[in-house]
């Protein structure tokens, strides 16, 4: 397994090279030596195929999502919200829920000024939304 691949996989999986030594067991500094050298022991190579596994399964792959879409099943849902807040930052509009969730949308400052407006939005990640038009 070469750096690079090695590298992809642990920014898929959100993961520090410290945080992996500590997943390993190993110090950090020894992770990173091992990274720069291009050379991997067996434990690493056989943890981050692991990872690549774990991230295969969390995520579907592209040509699932084509498939998907072929079939007319709904790659992505679009969920209804309302605007209940401005934050400082002007691009950013507060949304919610039907079930109470809360969340927030980009979108252009002068657009979505009116609080109780509706919007359609698609999930991102973690509490960001896009608009769906």
């Amino acid at each position: 397994m070469d750096k690079e691949r090695a590298n992809k996989i642990l920014k898929d999986n959100e993961m520090t090279k410290v945080a992996f030594a500590e997943l390993i067991g190993l110090k950090s500094g020894t992770v990173h030596t091992a990274f720069g050298a291009n050379k991997l022991s067996k434990p690493m190579i056989k943890r981050l195929e692991q990872l690549e596994r774990y991230y295969a399964q969390k995520n579907p792959s592209t040509t699932e999502g084509l498939i998907r879409q072929t079939m007319d099943i709904p790659v992505e849902q679009t969920l209804e919200a309302k605007i209940i807040g401005f934050p400082k930052n002007k691009f950013l509009r507060i949304i919610k829920f039907e079930d109470g969730t809360e969340g927030k949308i980009k979108c252009k400052p002068d657009k979505y000024r009116k609080m109780g407006q509706g919007v359609s939005v698609r999930h991102i990640e973690k509490d960001m939304w896009l608009l769906v038009r």
